[in-house]
C-alpha cells in the first residue's frame, strides 16, 4: 500500500472551516479578526391557499437572508465604521440615501479539501452590540445584517 490516502480529509466541518469577508454599504471592509461565531439564516414568506373544497396548500417564497456574527474586539475600526454609517444616515443617507449595497462573502472549506464561496448581495448591516465586556472574557462585538440574495459564486 502506498503512502497516499483517499476519501475526505475529515468527516465533518467545524467553525474553523469558515471565513467571512464583509464589505460595508460605504465600501469599507470590516475588520473581522477574532471571529467567534457566525449565523446565516434564510427567510421565507409563508403563503397559504385555503380552498373551500380541498386541503390547504402552502408555499415558501424566498425572502432574503439574515446573518449575524460575534467577534473579539481588536481595535476601534468597527465602531468607527458604524459611527460613519450612522452619521451618514443622519446627514441624508449613505450612500445615495440608503444603507444597503454592501456584500458578504462566506468561504467554506469542505471536507473533501475544496472551497465553496457564497456571496450575499444588497447587504445592509448594524452593530447592535458594540461592546460586551466582563472581567474574564475578551471584549465581544456583534454585527448583524440582511442580504437580498445569498448564493454560490
Amino acid at each position: 500500500m502506498s503512502g497516499t490516502t483517499t476519501g475526505p480529509i475529515t468527516t465533518f466541518g467545524v467553525g474553523r472551516d469558515i471565513s467571512v469577508v464583509v464589505i460595508s454599504p460605504i465600501g469599507v471592509r470590516l475588520d473581522l479578526t477574532g471571529q467567534i461565531e457566525i449565523n446565516w439564516r434564510a427567510r421565507y414568506e409563508r403563503v397559504t391557499h385555503e380552498p373551500i373544497n380541498s386541503p390547504t396548500r402552502e408555499r415558501f417564497l424566498p425572502n432574503g437572508h439574515d446573518w449575524s456574527m460575534s467577534l473579539e474586539r481588536r481595535g476601534p475600526a468597527n465602531e468607527a465604521l458604524f459611527s460613519a454609517i450612522e452619521a451618514g444616515y443622519w446627514a441624508g443617507g449613505y450612500p445615495n440615501g440608503t444603507q444597503d449595497g454592501g456584500s458578504i462573502y462566506v468561504y467554506v472549506s469542505e471536507v473533501n479539501g475544496s472551497t465553496t464561496i457564497y456571496q450575499g448581495t444588497n447587504v445592509s448591516m448594524s452593530m447592535p452590540d458594540r461592546l460586551t465586556a466582563s472581567q474574564k472574557t475578551a471584549i465581544k462585538q456583534t454585527i448583524e445584517g440582511f442580504a437580498s440574495t445569498f448564493s454560490p459564486v
